[in-house]
């Protein structure tokens, strides 16, 4: 099983909910490689392959751009999730690519159970179990709800231009 997490850069830092995808994806036991617009100067410490598009030239949010560049780094990696913490970036964001990539979009898991992702429900005062209709799929984490993981390491970085091909 593999996963692309969506790393949040924001006002020249990354955010530290980035460390909670990372969380996720070690309890749902899978594979990892990230994407994040962002700054050479921000890395994740992750061992893994990253994904990077630099922020000066993308923006801290572009709707299009940001999502031709999910979108270009999917079909490199054919990920089983794609992995958004539920901020105004992720609940922007993942509902684009899943539309694009016609396949389901869960929102706001809090946790992973048999069969399925948990998500609240009725003003968080109950629970219930989702589970996505397609093969892969578009997740939003809710922030708080996944332990900070910092993997270690140095990523192996695959820089994006604005037009979304990588190079080495």
């Amino acid at each position: 099983m593999k996963t692309l997490l969506i790393g949040e850069y924001r006002d020249g830092k990354l955010l530290d909910s980035t460390y909670e995808l990372f969380g996720f994806a070690a309890q749902l036991g899978a594979e990892t490689a990230m994407l994040l617009v962002g700054s050479d100067s921000q890395l994740p410490a992750f061992g893994g392959t990253l994904y990077l598009a630099d922020a000066a030239t993308c923006g801290d949010y572009n709707p299009d751009l940001h999502k031709k560049l999910v979108l270009d780094v999917v079909s490199k990696e054919n990920p089983d999730y794609i992995v958004f913490v539920h901020s105004s970036y992720g609940w922007d964001l993942a509902p684009r690519v899943a539309a694009a990539l016609k396949v389901a979009q869960v929102s706001e898991v809090i946790a992973i159970v048999p069969g399925g992702f948990e998500v609240g429900c009725c003003n968080a005062k109950m629970r219930r179990t989702v589970k996505p209709a397609t093969a892969n799929s578009v997740l939003t984490i809710q922030a708080g709800t996944f332990p900070v993981l910092q993997p270690g390491g140095t990523p192996h970085v695959q820089k994006l231009s604005a037009e979304g091909s990588a190079a080495a």
